[in-house]
């Protein structure tokens, strides 16, 4: 059984592992729970609230998120916004990495960097198909 072999690799002995994880194993959600959090590192919550107050959570936030790299264009110059866009995104990215391990329990600081990166990596992506690929590919820019 897959969980004997994790057990094992916790450092339960062999015979003992398969007797936790058999007697695991009968209860269903006990189960689902253990190999999750092993493997994942994410504990099964069961979900409160409504459908409702989740999608006005999830809209706030996608809205506090999307203030940060436009906010610096309603304040400053546009020389200066570009540089504090970029900034003010890096800086969200890093924060929601951080906000993550209340429900991965993952280290802070690499998860903010995590998803920092990962963010990093999809605005060059969207930089490169939006901007660069049509420039090599001779296509006329948009508005002009």
């Amino acid at each position: 059984m897959e969980l004997a072999h994790i057990l094992e690799e916790d450092g339960l002995p062999s015979d003992d592992a398969s007797v936790v994880a058999d007697v695991i194993g009968r209860h269903r959600d006990v189960l689902l729970n253990t190999k999750v959090l092993r493997q994942y590192g994410v504990a099964v919550e069961e979900a409160g609230g409504s459908p409702l107050q989740g999608a006005l959570v999830m809209g706030a936030a996608f809205a506090l998120g999307a203030i940060a790299p436009i906010l610096p264009y309603l304040l400053l110059p546009i020389g200066i916004a570009v540089y504090a866009s970029v900034i003010a995104t890096g800086g969200v990215l890093f924060a929601i990495g951080v906000v993550k391990t209340r429900w991965t329990h993952g280290h802070p600081l690499s998860s903010g960097i995590e998803i920092l990166t990962i963010g990093a990596v999809a605005g060059i992506v969207g930089y490169f198909f939006g901007s660069i690929l049509p420039a090599l590919l001779g296509v006329p820019a948009v508005g002009g």
